[in-house]
């Protein structure tokens, strides 16, 4: 649930959950690649975290030469395909029902469902690849599905790594 910007005002869980990405940004800045880590990680599996701000963060940390650009890609990159896989996995056990009632926790809405399935069904495998780079806010929508749909792990995990790389250096 994004803030009110048009108010002026931020509605009680919209604050809450601003005050949530602002405590993980700023562990990243005070404890480094274990919170950068797991920012990506959790945002990746699909809470509602800034992970692609974070890692913005983390390239800037980078230029300024506050921490290494080359861990700080691995750590992002690695933390991302195992949150992905992570999503995946949950909607492997998950059925179709425990998904419409507590997705949304994970980036899953009927309405991303239904965007999800359309662009399973239209694109394939071009999809997983999409949504970890371009509109890699349908990122967690996608790993439940496929999961829950029985998307080959094999393929799924080579997308995903491939769109993560992708992900990673853009942002970072």
């Amino acid at each position: 649930i994004a803030p009110d910007l048009t108010s002026g005002g931020a509605g009680k869980e919209s604050s809450w959950l601003a005050a949530t990405g602002d405590a993980f940004l700023s562990a990243v800045l005070t404890y480094g690649y274990p919170a950068l880590g797991l920012t990506i990680f959790l945002g990746s599996f699909g809470l509602p975290l800034p992970h692609g701000i974070a890692v913005t963060v983390a390239g800037s940390l980078a230029a300024q030469g506050r921490i290494d650009w080359a861990w700080a890609g691995a750590a992002i990159a690695l933390a991302s395909v195992l949150g992905d896989i992570a999503g995946y996995a949950l909607g492997r056990l998950l059925d179709r029902g425990v998904l419409e009632r507590r997705g949304r926790w994970l980036g899953y809405t009927s309405e991303r469902a239904l965007r999800v399935r359309q662009l399973l069904a239209r694109w394939g495998a071009w999809s997983v690849l999409i949504t970890r780079t371009f509109v890699s806010y349908l990122g967690p929508a996608v790993n439940l599905i496929a999961g829950a749909a029985g998307y080959r792990l094999a393929g799924f995990i080579a997308l995903t790594v491939l769109g993560r790389l992708i992900w990673t250096s853009a942002y970072l």
